[in-house]
């Protein structure tokens, strides 16, 4: 899967998940969940299991810096990386 399907499918779960479908286009690669959206610390845990089940694979957020976590590039990439590497 291309990093663009991959963020496509992220930006789908985080419009679901966090009732952001009135704001699809401001969710960009850029976006920062937490500065742009105030995505919370349980609404970001719950997003990043609902981002695990889709993708299949395990996430260790204690070892992630929180900016790995909320920007949308940051992330793309890294579940691009676990997940065709």
């Amino acid at each position: 899967m291309e990093e663009r399907k991959v963020f496509e499918t992220i930006r789908e779960i985080v419009m679901q998940k966090l009732n952001l479908t009135d704001q699809v286009e401001k969710i960009t690669p850029e976006v920062d969940l937490a500065k742009d959206f105030h995505v919370n610390s349980m609404k970001l845990i719950n997003l990043i299991g609902h981002l695990e089940d889709e993708f299949n694979i395990e996430l260790d957020i204690d070892a992630l810096e929180t900016e790995t976590l909320t920007n949308l590039s940051k992330l793309t990439s890294l579940i691009q990386k676990i997940v065709y590497t």
